[in-house]
């Protein structure tokens, strides 16, 4: 499970740990018991990313869409089992630049600055998709389309 961060109505990122209670997080894998097997039912197999609502009344919405694709939560879901109990802020950044960036030039920078990840302090940067799209020059000369997704870990 990943909560969703919205700036107003856009998504902007994914934390994890969830903030929410046992009993919630147990009518959850209820809910995703009941939903995985009707879909495995109909005859589906796969990756299948759930998106649910908690209203401001802690009503539990338990289907707003499902995607049967990898999402932004399955790129990051093996994250706990690997590096353990951590807080992870995990987003995209779209930007243009007059230079056109790939996942190396990115982690290279955040090296430099030192933001990339460090596992003996267990905090920094994990850059885990760079270059998405392929990079276009717009009218001004600047590289547009590029898109890196990242996360941000601080030890729990």
């Amino acid at each position: 499970m990943k909560q969703q961060i919205l700036r107003d109505t856009v998504y902007i990122g994914s934390k994890l740990p969830v903030d929410i209670d046992a009993s919630t997080l147990n009518a959850y894998q209820q809910y995703a018991e009941q939903i995985g097997g009707h879909l495995y039912q109909l005859g589906y197999t796969g990756v299948a990313g759930i998106d649910t609502m908690i209203t401001m009344d802690d009503t539990i919405i338990p289907i707003i869409e499902i995607n049967g694709r990898f999402t932004l939560s399955t790129y990051i879901s093996f994250l706990e089992r690997v590096l353990g109990q951590v807080n992870v802020f995990s987003r995209y950044f779209k930007w243009s630049s007059s230079e056109a960036y790939d996942f190396t030039r990115v982690c290279r920078i955040l090296e430099r600055e030192g933001m990339l990840y460090d596992s003996d302090k267990r905090e920094g940067i994990l850059v885990y998709t760079a270059g998405t799209l392929p990079v276009q020059l717009d009218e001004g000369g600047r590289h547009t389309r590029q898109i890196v997704r990242a996360a941000h870990f601080t030890g729990a």
